[in-house]
């Protein structure tokens, strides 16, 4: 497991984010099932470039996929309008835009590789 972002079982990802969440990558090994504490649900199996969308209901998740890698995220609900496209998520139709003027213009940055 790598912590991308936020925090899980005392490891501390290199990205820092707005609201507190973990954002993890898993690879999974042959033979194990991870069930890593955060989300819920009951989903349908869901194939390579998906996203699932867990209840708010639980504290486990199971993975039984070998070859996965699977990228789970948390947080809590911020409860506030959700507008995305492409890689941008903000509030509104506008902030998206604004986002993309801004990666077109090279405003937000470089990506650190390692």
């Amino acid at each position: 497991m790598r912590v991308i972002a936020g925090e899980s079982l005392g490891t501390r990802g290199a990205i820092e984010s707005r609201t507190p969440i973990p954002y993890l990558h898993l690879t999974l090994l042959p033979g194990r099932e991870p069930r890593p504490r955060r989300s819920a649900g009951q989903p349908d199996p869901q194939g390579e470039g998906r996203v699932v969308v867990f209840a708010n209901d639980g504290d486990e998740i199971s993975i039984s996929n070998p070859s996965a890698e699977p990228l789970p995220i948390a947080g809590e609900p911020i409860g506030e309008p959700v507008e995305r496209y492409g890689p941008f998520v903000m509030n509104t139709r506008e902030e998206v835009g604004q986002a993309f003027r801004d990666f077109r213009e090279g405003k937000m940055g470089t990506i650190a590789t390692s």
